[in-house]
């Protein structure tokens, strides 16, 4: 079997409705064929391949979708300024001519598509209304070609050239073979270079790249090309930067992945970010946390509301200690709804919305946007900005337990980062549970202890640990924060916290065993 395996996942509403418009299994078949690589959704395929009659799709898919049909003649209208006629496009969707009092009139081919529908409502703020087009009706929405659709043509047929080049075996093998070395191995990310003198694979591994195997140059255009069909990017596009999802098996487990490409003078390369399923990454213990630190935590989330951030540089693991508080909030009777960039764990009973720009979903329109699903649990990915920081201490406010991350040195920085973004500091005392401040270090191989064995390869490391510290907000901090206190009158504030240093923390792990002392305390410093 391949090591590239990807499922066929139907609605039940949209194969009810392929199977009375004349889907059979042969039919089935194609369409598992085309939809494969993942460039393409199941009722958009059926309806391409002409399997189906078109009109008659539609039909039925509206009637299990309780959506209406156009009535009259199909027009388009003017898209909205946070909305994207490419993005529209690909997702087989179009702004029609019509005046409606819950704002614009979208035609989809595809309403089985909720991320399409979800990201249309964020963008306009709530207000649509969908109706179901056939793909013929879809059609006529888009422009009449022209003169200028002669550059159109040309970027056909090399997305043509560029899918014949992907399907070939070298290509394959060595993206399939990458993929699953890389997984058996840990690996964090993949990267595909291009380089003057040929092309580079590399993969991290707790926390540093390693050379995995070298090709020819020009293997680069077609192993970029595969990496896209996988993820359903637009093939033609080399000139700009691409961003996408992809599913593969290996050894039996499903490994869901994100991948970035950006042209290079000498070619296009491309990172793809392996994105675990591990469970044991989804409670405090496996990342790290002391049963002190795991009940600090435990108290913070216990409050119904208020605000707890996460901080740390970019790869300190601040989403996987998020995940973590999540797995921990389930099943406790509380409607909580993520949105993150990008989602790179799913739980079952979470509302979790991607981040996508292109359809103006951004971090402060979904924390907008979720103000109204009553909710009991935010999780924001990030706080990058004044807008999404205001929102979000809002949220804290106004009843909601609110988790974050944000880009910061130390707990007492972050504290300072919340109060430069614009939130006032007695806001910010107010609404502030506790931040946690991390870095990721390599643990010790426990079957060697360090010294090196076939486990971890003769390097004596294997996989990563977090490097704590907590800060709560009592009344000594609050009331630091509440008097405009600097990073380092807040770590004073602190001071009496058993777990209030980071360095402290390490110290406490090299004493353990689990992690090199001289090394650990690098990382902190």
């Amino acid at each position: 079997m391949s090591t590239i395996e990807a499922e066929l996942v139907i609605d039940r509403r949209a194969r009810r409705a392929l199977a009375i418009a004349g889907l059979d299994a042969n039919g089935l078949q194609r369409v598992r064929q085309v939809c494969g690589t993942g460039a393409e959704r199941p009722v958009i395929a059926a309806a391409r391949l002409g399997l189906v009659d078109t009109r008659r799709l539609a039909e039925l898919l509206a009637n299990e979708y309780a959506l209406e049909r156009p009535g009259g003649d199909v027009m388009a209208g003017e898209v909205p300024a946070d909305m994207s006629p490419a993005w529209l496009r690909r997702r087989r969707m179009a702004v029609l001519q019509a005046a409606d009092e819950r704002g614009p009139v979208m035609g989809v081919v595809d309403p089985s598509d909720d991320d399409a529908l979800r990201a249309c409502r964020f963008a306009v703020g709530g207000l649509t209304k969908f109706v179901v087009l056939s793909l013929d009706e879809w059609k006529q929405c888009q422009d009449e070609p022209g003169p200028a659709s002669v550059q159109d043509q040309r970027q056909d047929r090399d997305s043509e050239t560029l899918a014949d080049l992907s399907r070939g075996a070298p290509a394959v093998r060595l993206v399939e073979d990458t993929l699953a070395s890389a997984r058996r191995a840990g690996a964090s990310d993949i990267h595909f270079r291009p380089r003057e003198d040929g092309f580079e694979v590399l993969m991290r591994v707790d926390g540093e790249l390693h050379l995995l195997r070298t090709a020819p140059l020009h293997l680069a255009g077609s192993v970029a090309a595969r990496l896209k069909v996988l993820a359903g990017l637009d093939l033609a596009e080399r000139r700009a930067p691409q961003d996408g999802r992809l599913s593969f098996t290996v050894d039996g487990s499903v490994v869901d992945a994100r991948l970035s490409t950006i042209p290079n003078v000498w070619g296009e390369g491309a990172v793809v970010r392996l994105l675990g399923r591990s469970e044991a990454l989804l409670n405090f213990d496996g990342l790290g946390f002391s049963a002190r630190q795991t009940d600090t935590i435990a108290r913070w989330l216990a409050a119904r509301s208020g605000l707890i951030m996460v901080a740390g540089p970019t790869g300190a693991g601040k989403t996987t200690t998020l995940y973590a508080a999540i797995n921990a909030l389930r099943g406790a009777g509380r409607n909580i709804l993520t949105v993150e960039d990008p989602v790179e764990y799913l739980f079952e009973d979470v509302s979790q919305t991607q981040v996508d720009r292109a359809a103006g979903v951004d971090f402060s329109s979904a924390l907008r946007a979720f103000l109204r699903h009553d909710p009991d649990v935010i999780m924001v990915g990030e706080i990058r900005d004044a807008e999404t920081a205001a929102l979000a201490v809002r949220a804290a406010l106004t009843g909601h337990l609110v988790l974050t991350s944000i880009h910061a040195e130390s707990a007492p920085a972050a504290v300072v980062r919340l109060v430069d973004l614009g939130v006032e500091p007695f806001l910010a005392a107010s609404t502030l549970r506790g931040v946690v401040a991390q870095r990721l270090t390599r643990r010790l191989c426990s079957a060697c202890g360090g010294t090196g064995c076939s486990m971890c390869g003769g390097t004596g490391r294997r996989g990563r640990i977090a490097l704590i510290e907590m800060m709560s907000v009592d009344e000594s901090v609050r009331q630091a924060i509440m008097d405009g206190a600097d990073a380092g009158a807040l770590a004073k504030a602190a001071q009496a916290q058993p777990d209030s240093r980071m360095a402290g923390d390490a110290a406490a792990k090299a004493d353990a065993g689990l992690v090199d002392r001289a090394e650990a305390l690098a990382s902190v410093s």
